[in-house]
């Protein structure tokens, strides 16, 4: 990798975490005991609390696993949100109609399962939610998905690290005041505006925490159907219950 290509990757790490810590004191466990493996891959499953939360962890993990987030095909309609996704090279996965089980939909599902394989076996790192869509109660409830199960089973041997990450349940970026998934512009509208009234730099702080840890990938692939896949994954990420929901306001 290049000098520039470096120096890119550090301003744009530190552009970005200046932005978060503008709203977010954010602490992190167990990044320091993991590296990357120059022979595997790496896949990282987390919880998906908030829609700020990709956000975070893309920081979290870019200068030292450079992840590529796996991100529902609508978000790149919106212009700042597929500027983002694309520096990062964000690989889209189709939304998913439930009940709907068309041939178009499974061709579009087998050539993403390719893409993210092949960037597996490519010693690249994925980060993949597992529940494939926001939390609705502050828990992590993963029924009948698949992706996290076909991935680790089609891709070669790779790193696998769970990731928890809590303080976002409450936040305008959660389903938890609405219940359903916040709009990305509006929410970011109403942030930007509040940094403004606020003077940028005074603006109450809401406390995230992120811990990794790994898994045993020979472990995971022991598991005989994606239902006891998902389960297990489920009672890890809620081990502690749901989170409790915390209102920071923005004045």
């Amino acid at each position: 990798m290049g000098g520039g290509r470096k120096l890119y990757e550090v301003v744009y790490s530190s552009l970005i975490g200046c932005a978060l810590k503008l709203r977010y004191r954010v602490s992190v466990e167990g990044l320091e005991a993991i590296s990357p493996n120059s022979q595997k891959g790496a896949l990282f499953l987390s919880n998906h609390v908030a829609e700020i939360d990709p956000v975070i962890l893309e920081h979290v993990f870019w200068l030292k696993f450079h992840v590529r987030p796996i991100a529902v095909d609508y978000l790149f309609n919106s212009p700042v949100v597929k500027w983002f996704l694309d520096s990062v090279r964000a690989i889209p996965v189709p939304s998913v109609v439930p009940g709907r089980d068309d041939k178009r939909l499974l061709e579009r599902m087998e050539r993403f399962y390719a893409c993210a394989t092949q960037a597996l076996d490519n010693k690249e790192s994925l980060l993949l939610y597992p529940s494939g869509r926001l939390s609705r109660d502050g828990t992590e409830e993963i029924v009948n998905q698949h992706s996290a199960y076909t991935i680790l089973h089609r891709a070669k041997e790779c790193d696998v690290f769970l990731v928890k990450i809590t303080g976002l349940w409450g936040s305008s970026f959660s389903r938890y005041k609405t219940g359903s998934t916040p709009k990305l512009g509006k929410v970011f509208k109403e942030a930007a505006k509040a940094l403004l009234c606020r003077g940028i730099f005074f603006m109450p702080k809401r406390e995230v925490k992120v811990s990794v840890c790994p898994a045993d990938y020979s472990v995971l692939k022991q598991f005989p159907t994606k239902q006891e896949f998902n389960t297990f994954l489920s009672d890890w990420f809620n081990q502690k219950g749901g989170e409790t929901p915390l209102e920071v306001p923005y004045t």
